[in-house]
């Protein structure tokens, strides 16, 4: 498949200016709900306040552009209508249009759309990196063909997965040199370890994402039901919205999810990453996945995580080590890790812990300085030397001494089968989670940080926004 006719004849372009770059765009489909879409924000934020002359281009805004505005990053919204999952040539032009008036130095863009219209605006000369946030496995053979040329325009290709950075040079035939793998990281900081509440409350065991097939939010209630049959003060929450949450909510009553008020959907919910804190359990049961945000909120405020072998998900959770690792599509599975946790809360309240020891030595500021670095390598001639900044990166944050950025781990054994076994407590995969004789030790879920979050996470979307804000609008 070639595409021809996106670029006029005689186009422009431009050679970067000396010196080092200062102007960026950062170019994405919408600033609605989703991990792209806060990162970006996140990223715009940040960068700002070192100093960088930041602007994003969007198809159609979203509940971030007022963010963005309140912290005087400019937004451009080019198509009035979103654009997704296509290529589109009323927003190639668009942009083409601001780029010309932007004299930017560097141009960032993430997710298929704003990828395949950026490559086609670019004017030649000016740096184009790529920030690819998934595996891509709903891509047809031309979409993969439109992926495949934007890789080729791009300087630079950040993957937020080792997973990813293995598709981009297998399947597209990417070269490993031009591609740094950066795994995504909340900007938010670690909370310190908040007293036990005195009392009891149910164990509370949560999903955070959009409702989407990817997230895998049906596995997640199917293994909630069978939890219930051996933890029956276990109690779920669902956090987010997208077009599946009728569908779920249908099966959580098939389930018998809805009968004592076991589960809720709450819907968007802007306290989110509080909500997060909270928990007892964060599943993360994706069928695809890059490295999503609601882990490092998790990990960060000691939250035990139970994930599925998914795209970059091992590479934020180690098995064992910082939460526990299942396979996906696997609702037994799920819920025999989930058990195995809610039974055990010392073992639990040791991978929290942990999981916040890691997300410590991984700031978002550390992020952002590797950032930079990108962009600075992007914009420097080929053969000169790199430009150095005014502010130096070592002067900034970074990963703690000896940390360095996750990649792949070799994938874990896999999990212990649960079929036939869960209701009756065996191989439950965690020590202390069965007696001598093979049978459920029935134990109490000690108290979490926020002992009211049950009474507290009613199901209340936020006014006007219907669930497209951190956990909204479908991919």
């Amino acid at each position: 498949m070639k595409l021809r006719g996106l670029r006029p004849p005689g186009a422009p372009s431009r050679t970067p200016a000396a010196g080092p770059p200062r102007r960026v765009l950062l170019v994405i489909d919408s600033l609605d709900g989703g991990g792209a879409e806060r990162y970006v924000a996140d990223l715009a934020i940040a960068l700002r306040s070192r100093g960088w002359d930041i602007e994003v281009a969007c198809s159609a805004a979203g509940v971030r552009a007022a963010r963005l505005r309140a912290a005087n990053v400019p937004v451009n919204v080019l198509a009035g209508a979103l654009v997704k999952r296509r290529l589109s040539l009323r927003y190639v032009r668009a942009l083409r249009r601001l780029l010309a008036q932007g004299r930017y130095d560097v141009v960032h863009a993430q997710l298929y759309a704003s990828a395949a219209a950026a490559a086609a605006a670019v004017p030649r000369g000016t740096p184009l990196v790529l920030t690819e946030h998934s595996e891509g496995p709903w891509r047809s053979w031309r979409a993969r063909a439109v992926s495949r040329w934007s890789y080729r325009r791009a300087t630079r290709i950040v993957a937020v997965s080792a997973s990813i950075r293995n598709v981009l040079v297998d399947a597209y035939r990417v070269p490993p040199a031009r591609i740094e793998v950066l795994p995504a990281v909340p900007a938010i900081a670690v909370r310190p370890h908040a007293p036990q509440p005195s009392g009891e409350r149910p164990a509370v065991v949560g999903f955070a994402g959009r409702l989407i097939p990817e997230k895998g939010a049906d596995v997640f209630l199917r293994a909630a039901a069978l939890v219930a049959g051996v933890v029956p003060g276990a109690r779920f929450v669902v956090i987010g919205d997208g077009r599946l949450r009728g569908e779920l909510e249908a099966l959580a009553g098939d389930l018998g999810l809805l009968l004592e008020d076991r589960a809720r959907f709450l819907g968007f919910r802007d306290d989110a990453a509080d909500l997060i804190a909270g928990l007892d359990i964060l599943a993360v049961p994706s069928r695809s996945e890059g490295t999503p945000l609601v882990v490092g909120e998790a990990m960060a405020a000691g939250v035990p995580v139970v994930a599925s072998r998914a795209g970059g998900l091992p590479d934020q959770v180690t098995h064992r080590r910082t939460g526990l690792v299942v396979d996906p599509e696997d609702p037994e599975g799920l819920a025999t890790a989930l058990v195995s946790l809610l039974l055990a809360p010392d073992e639990a309240r040791q991978l929290g812990e942990a999981g916040r020891a890691h997300a410590a030595r991984f700031p978002h500021a550390a992020l952002v300085d590797r950032i930079e670095e990108v962009y600075r390598q992007a914009h420097q001639p080929a053969a000169g030397p790199p430009h150095r900044s005014a502010s130096p990166p070592s002067a900034r944050p970074r990963p703690a001494p000896g940390a360095t950025w996750p990649q792949a781990a070799p994938a874990a054994a896999a999990g212990q089968q649960a079929s036939g076994q869960l209701a009756e407590g065996r191989g439950l995969g965690v020590a202390g989670a069965e007696q001598a004789d093979g049978t459920v030790r029935r134990g109490k879920r000690a108290a979490a940080q926020q002992p009211g979050l049950w009474l507290a996470a009613t199901a209340r979307p936020q006014p006007g926004v219907q669930g497209r804000g951190d956990y909204g609008a479908p991919a």
